[in-house]
């Protein structure tokens, strides 16, 4: 008599394919989030501009009605450069780290940072909470983490 195979669990096929269809939701999710930020840091560059003009004097820095020298923009040329370059750099990380997490989920490695820059995303509002929301619902299944290299489930 020939052993019969163990059955075949419907649910366990049916997870395993949404799994993969969820994780590669997340893959196109993550690299469209890091070109929204990518965009986004684009958004610094007239704050910056306007700092370098206003520190390098291609800006008038003189009062219209009493011709003499504005103090303001001692202080006010070096504040908009530097909020300028915080706001481009703070978007360009984060697109990296984006397409990182994309890599990362495809190749199903580093789940720790994944929950980090999932938790950072929530930040960027809607579209962040969005993705950060359903990172975490995603990657929160046991199904999902046994894909994972040296995750331990208990």
């Amino acid at each position: 008599m020939e052993p019969t195979p163990p059955p075949i669990d419907p649910f366990a096929a049916h997870q395993a394919l949404r799994d993969q269809e969820d994780l590669s939701r997340l893959v196109l999710f993550h690299k469209i989030m890091a070109g929204l930020l990518a965009v986004g840091s684009c958004f610094g560059l007239p704050h910056f501009t306007t700092g370098i003009f206003m520190m390098t004097g291609m800006m008038p820095a003189t009062d219209s009605k009493t011709g003499k020298a504005d103090p303001a923009f001692n202080f006010m040329g070096p504040l908009f450069a530097f909020i300028g370059f915080g706001i481009i750099a703070a978007a360009l990380t984060m697109c990296f780290f984006n397409f990182q997490a994309a890599k990362w989920l495809a190749d199903r490695q580093k789940l720790t940072p994944l929950y980090v820059i999932s938790a950072i995303n929530l930040l960027f509002q809607p579209v962040g909470l969005a993705l950060g929301v359903y990172t975490f619902v995603v990657l929160g299944r046991s199904s999902v983490k046994s894909q994972f290299e040296g995750v331990k489930l208990d």
